[in-house]
C-alpha cells in the first residue's frame, strides 16, 4: 500500500434527501402564488394582447367566452399555465 502524500481526505459528501411529495406540492403551491400576484385573473383584459411574454395571449376565444364560470382557484391555475407558456417565447 502507497501512502499519499500532500491529500486531504475526508468523508463523501452527504447526500441531500429528496424532497417529499408534500414538500414539492408545497413549493408549486407557493410558486403558484406568488406568480397570480402578478396577473390580472380575476377579470382579464382581453384586449390587451400587444405586449411579449402575456399569458391573454394565449387565451382561446372559448376560453375567454367562459372564462366567468370559472372558480377563482380555476382561473389562477389556468392563468399561470398560459403565463409560464408565455414566458418560454423567443423572438428574434
Amino acid at each position: 500500500m502507497q501512502l499519499l502524500k500532500n491529500f486531504i481526505l475526508s468523508a463523501p459528501p452527504v447526500k441531500q434527501q429528496a424532497p417529499s411529495e408534500d414538500e414539492i406540492k408545497q413549493i408549486l403551491r407557493d410558486d403558484l402564488d406568488i406568480t397570480c400576484q402578478y396577473l390580472d385573473w380575476r377579470t382579464p383584459c382581453w384586449k390587451e394582447k400587444n405586449r411579449v411574454h402575456n399569458w391573454r395571449n394565449y387565451a382561446t376565444p372559448q376560453l375567454i367566452e367562459i372564462w366567468s364560470t370559472f372558480s377563482d382557484e380555476q382561473k389562477r391555475v389556468i392563468a399561470f399555465t398560459l403565463d409560464r407558456i408565455a414566458e418560454d417565447e423567443h423572438w428574434e
